[in-house]
């Protein structure tokens, strides 16, 4: 009796001790997953319509002298270098950016850009933490090919929304049926090798 309740006694500790590693595992996955849809969400804001801002804060004329494929868009967007001429003053929208002053910029678009393009200013904001954990807000002004962004609709952001948590928490659960399955499989093993105890009598 004692070599079966040993036996017992191990196969339990192992069972509770994989069904913890499944736990973290599952948690570690669905974590990793919601990072990179975030990250992919980010990258791919111009293609998605979820970014820049909306408002037009300037516009002006670049004239471009090259492209080239952004790898922080997921190259789905072209960079486009050039010189730009700003409509007057006082027609901008201030009061929402510190606008640079470079008459150097950057263009970012869909399609690659040449000749001189008219050109429209959003502004970007996002959050970044630092060592202290406070977060602060950054704001930039991003360059656009006039009437080229189109902003995503309810149904983009409601289908965005619902993949960034679908999608990371479907994967957890499935690594967490697929572990406790295997897991109680070990057990239930273990469990029946165990030897009989002696019959009385």
């Amino acid at each position: 009796m004692s070599e079966l309740r040993n036996r017992l006694i191990k196969a339990q500790i192992d069972f509770e001790r994989r069904s913890k590693m499944t736990t973290t595992v599952s948690i570690v996955v669905c974590v990793g997953l919601l990072a990179l849809m975030l990250l992919l969400v980010s990258s791919m804001s111009l293609a998605l319509g979820t970014a820049p801002e909306r408002d037009v804060l300037r516009r002006g004329t670049v004239r471009i002298d090259g492209c080239r494929i952004d790898p922080t868009q997921l190259w789905t967007a072209q960079v486009c270098i050039g010189s730009v001429t700003w409509e007057p003053e006082d027609r901008w929208i201030k009061g929402q950016l510190d606008f640079p002053t470079t008459t150097r910029v950057a263009v970012l678009s869909r399609t690659p850009l040449s000749g001189v393009v008219d050109v429209e200013s959003h502004r970007v904001s996002w959050r970044s933490g630092s060592s202290k954990g406070a977060s602060t807000l950054n704001e930039d002004e991003v360059l656009l090919p006039a009437g080229q962004f189109r902003p995503a609709g309810a149904g983009v952001g409601i289908a965005v929304v619902a993949a960034c948590i679908v999608i990371p928490v479907g994967f957890g659960l499935l690594v967490s049926w697929v572990g406790t399955r295997h897991t109680h499989r070990l057990y239930k093993k273990a469990v029946d090798k165990a030897p009989e105890g002696p019959s009385g009598g």
